[in-house]
């Protein structure tokens, strides 16, 4: 069976390499452009086509890359913005802390 990711890859690549030749009078300017190419698209279809969406390799490198670039021994990925506020305010509230946030604070 052939592995369809080079396929699928090939017709990223080509779609946005069409979307970028700009024909003056003809090519229609975008408003908005987005702010990912077709190696992010690539990226984010291998990841849901191996089913390793929210644990994996890719999230560890991700995790470890991050903490150097904000100078931290340790960061820790989340599935969305919700649990990432979950784990803020859990940190915020954690009675080992001596600065914590205290319970009824207006802080």
């Amino acid at each position: 069976m052939t592995s369809v990711k080079p396929i699928i890859s090939r017709l990223i690549r080509k779609n946005f390499d069409k979307q970028r030749k700009f024909v003056p009078e003809k090519t229609r300017i975008p408003l908005i452009e987005p702010a990912f190419g077709p190696d992010e698209v690539i990226e984010a279809l291998d990841s849901l086509l191996t089913t390793n969406v929210t644990m994996g390799k890719k999230v560890s490198r991700f995790e470890h890359l991050f903490s150097k670039y904000i100078k931290s021994r340790f960061s820790s990925m989340v599935n969305s913005g919700s649990s990432a506020n979950l784990v803020a305010v859990a940190a915020l509230t954690n009675p080992w802390f001596q600065r914590r946030i205290k319970k009824n604070s207006e802080e």
